[in-house]
């Protein structure tokens, strides 16, 4: 920021009251103490348009003068805006406050700074009045609240952190470290009270060695390691990723093993009678020791935070903690199991979430190819969001309707990448069994596959030589057109997949005599099931299926083939 309005004295301009435009020099170090900080700043006017003023933070107020083009000094000195507080804790403070911001997408990084008044006091004629009555002099206009903005989140922090002590300094405390979340069952008042998250962050800004730059995940795992935090879970980290790697001296550290030439180590603490939201750490305390904490505590606390905010799927914290560029979003790794996309696919259907999956590719998190979801990075980021019955693990309520938002985000996220390796492997076999003209394919059981891609090339095969296909055990959430015109096929099975539904093509498949669909997300039989009239297995439960009626479902093939029929 540029340092501006440096005189404490400044030239003022009194109210309309004053009819002969008399000036006086108000004292501004005599009303509101010594300048804390000054710079420029953004302040939304009365038209909710941005304003860049100037801004002074003293000991007991703000002064905002806007900044003007015209050629007396007088007027470019003049403030128009004054906020008074008692003291600090007359601050109030809300970050990123939604009536400030026109989209989600803004740009700018609002916050709003307010002067509480308790309730006794509300009768009362607010101080800054009579102070003002005092020196017989009213410059500008006297607020209780005001929006600002930066056009950066560590700059909002900065600032608002600053107004929110006005020049004295908390004490500093150990930056909260907990077990990061694992599943939605989970809960911690950091990741979801956005007033306590508020709070923790506003302090954190005046500690000590609160760092200059975003910490990197690499950083924040050594450092978890090093301290011995143990916060972070599934962590597959490469080999000699620690120069010199201790065993684990703690029985709730649980060796995994070796995997894909990767040392694997799972920390899960055990439950402990202290409050869920205390620092889990091994240094003794001492009252007569000023506290200090690393630099990579912050990093280290802004990812677990993250990380709970994406599971819950809490779109204020979420805000609040990347808004603060404690943690380098860009730096996640692809060894890090239950990353922080993977738990925001985890999370429960909320409206929210469309929004932060984009939010986390514009800040930066890398796109999904070589990137895989759950606690061992073996599964695809579309079941966690499908939430098929065979997802197991997580806490959630699985196999039920999947809201049309999250059907669309599964599509979406298959084409960003997800499983994009897997599904092209599956292409390729489906090709070398076209050559060897098969009658049978079997794919191997893959949850990471999300789609079934049939080159040209085997169309010829599939629909005069291939009769067996089994497409079961992936996470495949629409069957490819071209697959319906499979005509030679008698058995079928996509079972233990992620299916929202299938085609009214499904007719063209009359000779099939097994079809299987079971364990799949599908709501609705298409009608042209009723023209396979040689099925004689026919499998669809554990499907959320509401047409035809479970009634008729559940009784067999030929019940819904009527059903259909009449």
């Amino acid at each position: 920021m540029n340092s501006v309005c440096r005189e404490d004295c400044m030239e003022t301009e009194t109210h309309d009251e004053l009819k002969d435009d008399k000036r006086e020099k108000v004292d501004y170090n005599k009303l509101f103490g010594k300048v804390v900080k000054e710079g420029t700043i953004n302040v939304q006017d009365d038209f909710e348009e941005w304003v860049q003023c100037c801004i002074v933070i003293r000991e007991k107020g703000i002064t905002l003068t806007h900044q003007t083009k015209q050629n007396s000094p007088q007027k470019m000195t003049a403030v128009n805006v004054v906020i008074e507080f008692a003291s600090p804790q007359e601050v109030g403070i809300v970050m990123l406050p939604d009536n400030a911001r026109r989209s989600r997408d803004s740009k700018m990084f609002p916050f709003t700074v307010y002067k509480k008044i308790a309730d006794k006091d509300l009768h009362k004629e607010p101080l800054r009045e009579k102070r003002y009555a005092a020196t017989e002099v009213r410059e500008g206009v006297n607020r209780d609240e005001i929006i600002l903005a930066t056009s950066n989140g560590r700059e909002m922090w900065e600032w608002a952190s600053c107004i929110q002590w006005l020049g004295t300094t908390p004490i500093e405390e150990k930056i909260p470290l907990f077990q990061e979340a694992a599943t939605i069952s989970q809960h911690n008042k950091y990741y979801e009270d956005t007033h306590v998250l508020q709070d923790a962050l506003l302090k954190m800004f005046t500690y000590k060695n609160l760092p200059n730059n975003p910490i990197s995940f690499e950083d924040i795992a050594r450092f978890n390691h090093v301290k011995k935090h143990h916060v972070l879970s599934c962590v597959y980290r490469p080999r000699n990723f620690f120069t010199q790697l201790e065993e684990p001296d703690d029985d709730s550290n649980i060796y995994i093993g070796d995997a894909n030439e990767e040392d694997v180590f799972a920390f899960y603490n055990e439950e402990s009678d202290e409050d869920d939201n205390s620092n889990i750490h091994n240094e003794e305390s001492d009252e007569n020791v000023e506290m200090e904490n690393d630099a990579h505590a912050f990093g280290l606390f802004a990812y677990i935070v993250l990380v709970g905010a994406c599971v819950q799927v809490n779109e204020k914290c979420f805000e609040l903690i990347t808004s603060s560029s404690l943690y380098d979003i860009s730096s996640q790794v692809t060894w890090k199991g239950n990353s922080p996309f993977s738990m925001l696919c985890e999370g429960d259907y909320n409206s929210s979430r469309n929004y932060m999956v984009q939010a986390l590719w514009r800040l930066g998190y890398p796109k999904l190819e070589g990137h895989y979801a759950g606690c061992g990075n073996r599964q695809s980021f579309s079941i966690f969001v499908a939430k098929p019955p065979t997802l197991g693990g997580t806490g959630n309520v699985v196999g039920g309707p999947v809201h049309p938002d999250d059907q669309k985000l599964c599509h979406y996220l298959r084409g960003e990448g997800d499983g994009r390796e897997v599904n092209s492997e599956l292409s390729n076999q489906l090709i070398n069994a076209s050559k060897e003209k098969a009658t049978q394919f079997v794919s191997d059981f893959n949850t990471r596959i999300t789609a079934i891609i049939i080159p040209k090339s085997i169309m010829n095969w599939g629909c005069t030589v291939l009769t067996h296909l089994r497409l079961s055990g992936h996470a495949i959430c629409e069957l490819p057109e071209e697959l319906y015109d499979f005509t030679s096929l008698t058995h079928l099975d996509v079972s233990d997949n992620c299916l929202f539904g299938l085609s009214h093509k499904l007719g063209n498949l009359t000779k099939l005599k097994y079809f299987h669909i079971e364990n799949n997300l599908i709501e609705e039989l298409p009608y042209t099931i009723e023209k396979l009239e040689q099925i004689e297995t026919f499998q669809c439960y554990r499907n959320p299926i509401t047409t035809p009626p479970s009634a008729v479902w559940s009784m067999g093939i030929a019940n819904v083939r009527h059903f259909f029929k009449d």
